[in-house]
């Protein structure tokens, strides 16, 4: 499963404030991260996007059908996983 997050300073952000994207590639409970400058330059089928909180505009990740989900309090790579593993992130309502 790939999973994409914006990124500032290896934390969570919104989108446009992202330095980078984070894609995590999370199989058999193991995951490596990668950095990217920009998304497009990203080839992979994402499964999902974790954004900040709903008030971002997410409606391209849902036109390529990835699955967005919102991190409340989460903010390092390695809580918003911890987060995704146990099921704490929020999918977005629309």
């Amino acid at each position: 499963m790939l999973i994409l997050l914006p990124v500032k300073d290896e934390c969570l952000c919104k989108q446009e404030e992202a330095q980078q994207w984070a894609l995590i590639e999370f199989e058999n409970g193991e995951r490596k991260v990668s950095y990217h400058g920009d998304r497009d330059s990203i080839d992979e089928w994402i499964d999902a996007v974790v954004l900040i909180d709903e008030s971002e505009y997410y409606w391209p990740f849902i036109e390529e059908n990835m699955m967005v989900l919102t991190a409340p309090t989460q903010r390092t790579v390695d809580e918003v996983m911890e987060a995704f593993i146990f099921k704490e992130l929020r999918e977005v309502s629309f």
